[in-house]
C-alpha cells in the first residue's frame, strides 16, 4: 500500500464498470470521512505512465470533495484493461450493491470488446460475477456481435479457441432432433458429459459437444425445435442445464419447510411468491428466510452451492435439489456440509416422459450449517 496524489489517478468513465456514480453514496462516504472513518485503500493499476483507478470511485470522489489531496492506494502492475477486469469482480464483492443496470453494463463491457467478446458465456459470467443465463440473454440480444470464434478455459487450465462458424460438415439440428425422436429410449452408454462446458448430449448421433461447437444461431434453432415439442425428452431440455422441479417432490418438501423464497426461478415456474429470475441474478442477491433452490446443472452449479452454503452460514435455511454427483468438487466442498437426502430412483423433471440420466439428492443447509440428526438419509419413502 502506498499514498498517491489524487491528481495522479485517472478516475474517469473509461475504467468505471458501473453505469454511474451514486451521489448519495458519495455523500455518505464524505460525512464518514469527516468523522474520521478509515476506508480501505483504493485499487489502481500502473502501466509506467498512468495510474488507472480500478476500485474506489466513490471513495476517491468523496475524498476530493472534502479537500483531500492524497489517498491510500494498493498499486498493481498493469494498464487500463487490467483495471477494467479487476473492477468487474471488485464491484460484485463489496461496497454499493450493483443494480441490474450495473451488471448489464459489466457484461456489455466484455461483449462489446473485440478480444473479450470471444470468451465463452461461462467465462464472462465468472468474470462479471453474474449467472451464465444472464450472459446468454444479453449476448443473444446483440445479434450484430455474434462471433465465429470463442475462447474458453479447458479442464487442464489452458486457453483454447473454438471455431463456431464452420458448420457445413456438421449435422442439421432438425435432423438431429428427428433422429433422437425415433429412439423410444436413449441407451445410457450414449450419454456423455463435456469436460469443458459440463453439458450432457447424445453421442450416438453427434460425436462432439453441440454446446461448444455450433453457432449461436444453430443453437437457437435447435432450442426452437425443442420448444415446439409438448413432450420433451429429458436428455434434451429446451432450457439446456435447467431442470424443472418435480411438483410432487416439491410439495412434500414445502409441507416440511414452508418455503418463502425461490432463489433460482422464472415467472413461469416459480414455486414461491418471492423469487429471483435470471434478470435479478440470484447469485448477487441476499438470501433470507427459508429458501428453495433448484439451480442450473451446468458448470455454474458450483457458484450456486457456494451461495447456498454461505447464505445458511448467515442465518438462512436453504434446501437444494441437485444431481448426486459425488465425483465433483462442489459436492465435497459444500454438499457434504449439509444434510444429504439421497433420493430413491431417478426423477422425472418437468413434463418429461423419461427419467433423468443421473440420480438426485436433496441437500439441506440449516442456519449456521449444522445438520439436524442424521447427516445422510436414504430418502425413498416419498415416491414409494
Amino acid at each position: 500500500m502506498t499514498t498517491l496524489k489524487i491528481s495522479q489517478i485517472t478516475a474517469d468513465d473509461s475504467t468505471q464498470t458501473r453505469v454511474s456514480t451514486n451521489e448519495s453514496t458519495v455523500n455518505e462516504y464524505r460525512l464518514d470521512m469527516l468523522e474520521g472513518a478509515i476506508f480501505p485503500p483504493v485499487v489502481v493499476f500502473y502501466d509506467g505512465v498512468n495510474y488507472w483507478l480500478a476500485d474506489g470511485f466513490h471513495r476517491t470522489r468523496a475524498a476530493t470533495q472534502i479537500g483531500k489531496k492524497e489517498i491510500e492506494a494498493t498499486v498493481h502492475k498493469g494498464g487500463k484493461r487490467e483495471a477494467i477486469l479487476y473492477g468487474l469482480t471488485a464491484n460484485s464483492a463489496h461496497g454499493l450493491r450493483r443494480s441490474n443496470a450495473d451488471k448489464r453494463r459489466a457484461v456489455m463491457r466484455l461483449l462489446e470488446d473485440k478480444e473479450w467478446s470471444k470468451w465463452s458465456d461461462r467465462e464472462i459470467a465468472r468474470r462479471c460475477r453474474v449467472s451464465h443465463p444472464f450472459v446468454i440473454e444479453i449476448r443473444n440480444s446483440l445479434t450484430g456481435n455474434i462471433t465465429s470464434e470463442r475462447t474458453y478455459i479447458t479442464k487442464h487450465g489452458t486457453i483454447a479457441t473454438m471455431q463456431t462458424a464452420n458448420i457445413g460438415n456438421r449435422p442439421n439440428m432438425a435432423d438431429l432432433w428427428n433422429a433422437d425422436q425415433e429412439r423410444k429410449r436413449l441407451a445410457p452408454s450414449t450419454i456423455k458429459q463435456c469436460p469443458d462446458c459440463g453439458e450432457l448430449w447424445n453421442s450416438a448421433n453427434i460425436a462432439y459437444c453441440p454446446y461448444c461447437n455450433i453457432t449461436q444461431a444453430d443453437r437457437l434453432a435447435y432450442v426452437t425445435i425443442l420448444q415446439k415439442e409438448q413432450k420433451k425428452s429429458v436428455h434434451f431440455s429446451s432450457e439446456s442445464d435447467n431442470w424443472a422441479t418435480p411438483p410432487d417432490l416439491f410439495e412434500i418438501l414445502d409441507n416440511e419447510f414452508d418455503f418463502t423464497l425461490d432463489v433460482c426461478a422464472s415467472e413461469q415456474n416459480t414455486k414461491c411468491n418471492q423469487y429471483f429470475t435470471v434478470v435479478d441474478d440470484g447469485l448477487t442477491q441476499d438470501w433470507r428466510g427459508v429458501c428453495w433452490m433448484n439451480p442450473p446443472y451446468g458448470r455454474e452449479i458450483d457458484q450456486w452451492m457456494e451461495k447456498a452454503y454461505t447464505s445458511a452460514k448467515e442465518g438462512a435455511t436453504v434446501v437444494c435439489l441437485v444431481p448426486a454427483r459425488t465425483d465433483t468438487g462442489w459436492w465435497w466442498n459444500y454438499a457434504i456440509k449439509g444434510e444429504i437426502r439421497f433420493i430413491k430412483r431417478r426423477l422425472k423433471f418437468g413434463d418429461a416422459s423419461n427419467s433423468a440420466p443421473f440420480p438426485s439428492a436433496v441437500v439441506v443447509f440449516y442456519p449456521g450449517v449444522s445438520p439436524h440428526d442424521e447427516q445422510v438419509i436414504w430418502w425413498g419413502e416419498w415416491n414409494d
